[in-house]
């Protein structure tokens, strides 16, 4: 059973980055999605699953926070002109 779940996630994280790759979109987005899929089938309620979180829900949002202000930075071109410029 275990082997299988685990086949499960790393199914789901392979998907979870090609999505982001294809669609050019944040891979982390996809993977809680697909967290939450999970947790539906196995019947665990998203309240659990955002308990989990708790701890480091801070931490999360920060990283969350970082990551799209960089991912602006990347698209309009801002980083490409800065590293231009050093």
């Amino acid at each position: 059973m275990m082997d299988t779940i685990n086949i499960i996630i790393l199914f789901s994280l392979i998907i979870s980055i090609a999505l982001g790759y294809v669609l050019k979109a944040n891979i982390g987005v996809f993977a809680i999605l697909s967290a939450f899929i999970g947790a539906y089938l196995y019947g665990i309620t998203p309240e659990k699953v955002i308990n989990l979180w708790n701890g480091s829900l801070s931490l999360f949002f920060i990283l969350l926070s970082i990551t799209y202000f960089y991912g602006f930075a990347i698209a309009n071109g801002t980083l490409n002109n800065l590293a231009l410029k050093a």
